[in-house]
């Protein structure tokens, strides 16, 4: 047989820290035992990918792997798990964040490095032909253009108008 793997985390310890994180996610993925796993197998300049992003465990171990390079992707089909729990904890994993402990208020430092969220449009911009659907709407179409020329996610404008923004 294998060798069992023991104390890499557990579904209960991560829903505690992502709580901390001011989160809730009822069942994430253990990310020490992710870490094990990409620790086996990835290298600089890998791209892992996790079909069922769900608290966005895999993004946060690649981030904290000290691996050079390691990107991710993460796939999530609820909009709320990938709005409200995958994108706030990958930002708190970079950026850093408050700890909450009771009373007490403990800094956890940022891992640096970064991500970028995107939104899959539910219907294709463009029908069999090539050409432009009928029903695509203006904002749509910015933001396919926007990611198309800079490969970043497009914040739409407070204020009408066909400038879509600047970009370095």
């Amino acid at each position: 047989g294998g060798v069992p793997l023991r104390n890499l985390g557990s579904t209960e310890k991560d829903k505690n820290e992502l709580e901390r994180m001011g989160l809730k996610f009822d069942y994430p993925k253990p990310r020490k035992l992710i870490a094990y796993l990409l620790g086996l197998d990835a290298t600089p300049g890998d791209l892992v990918m996790d079909a069922f992003g769900g608290s966005g465990t895999t993004g946060h171990a690649a981030l904290a792997s000290g691996i050079e390079g390691l990107r991710f992707l993460l796939i999530e089909m609820d909009e709320r798990n990938a709005t409200q729990v995958i994108a706030p904890r990958l930002r708190k994993a970079v950026e850093g964040y408050e700890i909450r402990r009771g009373q007490k208020q403990v800094e956890s430092e940022g891992l640096g490095g970064g991500f970028q969220f995107c939104t899959l449009s539910k219907e294709p911009l463009f029908a069999a032909d090539g050409q432009i659907r009928e029903d695509v709407t203006f904002a749509q179409l910015a933001e396919f253009v926007w990611f198309a020329e800079t490969g970043t996610g497009y914040r739409k404008p407070k204020k009408r108008s066909p400038l879509l923004g600047v970009h370095e």
